[in-house]
């Protein structure tokens, strides 16, 4: 049971870790966007999957609230107000309001790309600083290398 328990733990710890590393390359794709260096959006079609599957239900049923992450929603809220553009958040609905409007602006990003459709330079810097703002976020959140694969023999 308690090897369950670690292994669960250590799974809980790797999505904070995607989540930051994936926010990051998320930054990185739309800067090269927006400067007119296109590498590909993949880790923003990534990023917004993951979003949408642990922090934003898209639909609005009670089992998909059961399934989120409520630490990965605490991180995208302090990157929401980290970032200015956004409005201060004082409730769970104005968070949910926010949370999917930027969800939208992801999935539009690469669907407008992939059309050749005008670009929203400010548009695009506010995902960025969302983005940058997001990694710090997830970065801090995440659990050091030595806590998780400690050898000391009394540590949990």
């Amino acid at each position: 049971m308690t090897q369950n328990k670690s292994i669960e733990n250590k799974i809980d710890w790797m999505f904070e870790r995607d989540l930051s590393t994936l926010s990051c390359h998320a930054a990185i794709e739309i800067d090269s966007l927006i400067t007119d260096e296109y590498r590909g959006l993949d880790s923003v079609q990534e990023l917004s999957d993951m979003l949408s599957q642990k922090v934003i239900p898209l639909e609005q049923n009670m089992d998909s609230f059961l399934l989120l992450d409520t630490t990965a929603m605490a991180v995208m809220r302090y990157a929401i107000d980290e970032n200015r553009s956004y409005e201060a958040l004082t409730s769970m609905e104005d968070f949910t309001i926010s949370a999917k409007s930027i969800l939208q602006k992801l999935i539009s990003t690469k669907d407008k790309y992939e059309q050749n459709q005008e670009r929203d330079t400010e548009e695009l810097t506010e995902l960025r600083e969302f983005c940058l703002a997001l990694s710090k976020q997830a970065s801090n959140y995440q659990l050091p290398l030595y806590d998780v694969n400690s050898k000391h023999p009394y540590k949990c």
